[in-house]
């Protein structure tokens, strides 16, 4: 079964059918991520797909965001400021993780990483972490595809960060 496949069999089967959890710029951040060196490519578009699954969004409000994401996302249209701490940190986690997909960061997705980052106010502490918690997900399941990668194990570890406190709730 593709990738694909298993994320319209979880949509099917309302798996992340409740409230959502982000609001949808997020989703438009990490579509930023992947449009970052010029491509929004299938496997970072599911990526995004299987994070909006994850946060509770409905099979037809993914549709939206997919359409959404469709053209390049400006960061510095996008607000941020409603998110929690921790929310601000499992975002640039997760958009780390989508700018690793194709298995090469390239200089154009770092440059965007940097303006997330400090879109979201995480210092370069907290941005470091994100790498590390995305190698530590990809170990425990030796996964990293759409579809496949634990958002649920990887939003744990953002939980369980320290530093987390630090960043405070504005």
């Amino acid at each position: 079964m593709s990738d694909e496949t298993e994320l319209d069999v979880r949509a099917a089967e309302g798996e992340g059918a409740t409230a959502p959890q982000l609001p949808q710029e997020v989703f438009l951040a990490l579509a930023a991520i992947g449009w970052a060196d010029g491509d929004l490519d299938a496997e970072e578009a599911d990526a995004i797909v299987a994070a909006a699954l994850d946060a509770g969004y409905a099979l037809e409000e993914v549709a939206a965001l997919d359409a959404a994401t469709r053209q390049r996302p400006r960061l510095a249209e996008l607000d941020f400021r409603a998110l929690s701490a921790a929310d601000r940190a499992f975002t640039f986690s997760v958009a780390v993780w989508v700018s690793a997909l194709d298995g090469d960061r390239s200089l154009a997705e770092r440059e965007v990483l940097e303006e997330l980052g400090a879109a979201l106010g995480l210092d370069a502490e907290a941005q470091a972490a994100a790498d590390a918690r995305i190698v530590e997900v990809a170990a425990r399941t030796g996964e990293h595809r759409p579809g496949r990668f634990d958002l649920a194990a990887l939003r744990e570890l953002v939980d369980a960060d320290d530093w987390l406190a630090a960043l405070g709730e504005s």
